[in-house]
């Protein structure tokens, strides 16, 4: 039998406090929680206070700024999400770009997922 090997047990708990600073830190609000129902992974969605939105094909609009943090008990992930805002039936579709993960919450790995989220929405600016 092959067990995985886990820097650190992220607890739920934890997740959740992580993710509320990360929020007040970015200036980011929790649009969507998605939980497994054995809640062993859950994704947070992110959208900033500020939303950056473009037009793209035939002018639809998509909010590109959007982050998400996915947890499991040895790993947060972090990535961008795109929020098409308009679809011809009235829904909206999100679409993920993974950026970066952790297995642990030290301090350094927090000041990781700070940097690499900073250092992303930059680089989106630009597009």
């Amino acid at each position: 039998m092959l067990v995985p090997l886990i820097d650190d047990f992220i607890s739920y708990d934890d997740f959740m406090a992580f993710t509320n600073f990360f929020v007040d830190e970015l200036r980011y609000e929790i649009v969507n929680v998605e939980v497994l129902s054995d809640e062993t992974e859950a994704t947070m969605y992110l959208n900033p206070l500020e939303p950056k939105i473009i037009k793209i094909i035939n002018s639809e609009e998509f909010i590109t700024n959007g982050i998400f943090l996915h947890w499991s008990i040895s790993t947060i992930e972090i990535g961008l999400f795109y929020t098409r805002l308009v679809c011809i039936n009235g829904a909206t579709e999100q679409i993920k770009s993974h950026a970066s993960k952790i297995h642990s919450l030290t301090f350094s790995n927090i000041d990781f997922l700070l940097k690499t989220a900073k250092n992303v929405l930059l680089q989106k600016k630009h597009v």
